[in-house]
């Protein structure tokens, strides 16, 4: 099924044909309000989101979140710089997703970009259901944590123009290539769209959603 336009509305669009497949594939008692929390029993549900830089991936998480009753984690605010993509995956596997797990709040440092310094501190209370997103949310270290995964695919120049119509391009270009390797690193052996339960095609004019056999 598609739906357009392309780009940020689009996969807004989509978000409630993805959310409704997502509800059939977890089954009813993974969704809130009726899976509870710990102690209920039950341990939450994590669902990532990923996707190249560019790709929607964050408007496509709001939207979903919103549709399901969701928390929502960014991997961006996992990152300490424009260096530590790998880094922010470490925290995410090591520290955050293990505290959600067990049903505790889950802190970190954020990462001040206008200064290039440390921020304050986040705090992401426990939630029944949370959505993962970001580069690397896929990613074979977090995947084991993943309930079902959502993959983005948006051509690179589509990606490449959305990037530069950003309001943060202006600092974000000097970083451009040394991100973009990070991502490329990250992904070396391993293919997160093939491990996808849902697939999200953006061409820039209509977005269709498919899923996976079995999903």
């Amino acid at each position: 099924m598609s739906a357009p336009p392309g780009g940020p509305g689009g996969l807004t669009g989509i978000s409630g044909e993805l959310a409704a497949g997502l509800a059939r594939l977890l089954g009813p008692d993974a969704l809130p309000p009726s899976r509870s929390l710990r102690p209920g029993g039950r341990d939450p549900v994590f669902v990532g989101v990923d996707g190249w830089s560019g790709s929607g991936k964050t408007t496509l998480a709001g939207a979903l979140a919103d549709e399901l009753g969701a928390a929502v984690v960014h991997l961006d605010d996992l990152v300490a710089g424009w260096e530590d993509l790998a880094g922010s995956v470490g925290r995410l596997v090591e520290t955050v997703l293990p505290a959600l797990a067990a049903g505790n709040p889950a802190g970190w440092r954020s990462w001040d970009w206008a200064a290039g310094t440390p921020g304050p501190g986040r705090t992401q209370a426990p939630a029944a259901l949370l959505v993962v997103e970001g580069c690397g949310a896929g990613s074979c270290r977090v995947r084991p944590w993943l309930s079902a995964l959502v993959w983005v695919e948006v051509p690179a120049a589509v990606r490449a123009a959305r990037l530069r119509g950003r309001p943060d391009w202006g600092g974000y270009r000097q970083w451009f290539e040394v991100w973009e390797a990070q991502e490329r690193a990250l992904r070396a052996g391993d293919d997160p769209r093939r491990f996808a339960d849902a697939l999200v095609v953006d061409d820039g004019t209509t977005c269709a959603l498919t899923w996976a056999a079995g999903a």
